[in-house]
């Protein structure tokens, strides 16, 4: 999922999108709109123009492997660097604000139709709350 923010450095939220909706439509990229949806409530939903976009997740094995595996202190410091991108409302020790992890319009209604499938009968309760 692609991380995005204002050009200050500071991430905003994490977009998850599906591989089918990236391969169509291309990427999420810079000055251009995205639909962010809550993960569970189907009532908010933002539209954002991040001014900078990055890609968290790729591909690192499709039967083989895919490319050369960094090393472990690469892989720290990659960490830490994130970590200095979420901000202190997030990372303070007490009483942190929630990190906002939002699905694409594709893949919000495909897990709320997964929910819908296996809700059990009779049970008129909001998936996942």
């Amino acid at each position: 999922p692609p991380r995005g923010g204002p050009g200050g450095g500071e991430a905003v939220t994490d977009l998850m999108l599906s591989e089918e909706e990236v391969m169509q439509d291309g990427p999420p990229a810079a000055g251009r709109e995205a639909v962010c949806r809550h993960i569970i409530d189907p009532a908010k939903v933002d539209r954002v123009v991040p001014s900078r976009v990055e890609e968290m997740l790729g591909c690192v094995w499709d039967g083989r492997l895919l490319g050369p595996i960094p090393a472990v202190h690469e892989v720290k410091d990659q960490a830490a660097r994130s970590l200095l991108e979420l901000g202190d409302k997030v990372t303070r020790r007490e009483a942190p604000a929630r990190y906002p992890v939002a699905l694409s319009d594709s893949l919000f209604n495909v897990m709320h139709n997964l929910w819908a499938a296996e809700k059990p009968a009779g049970d008129s309760g909001a998936a996942g709350a």
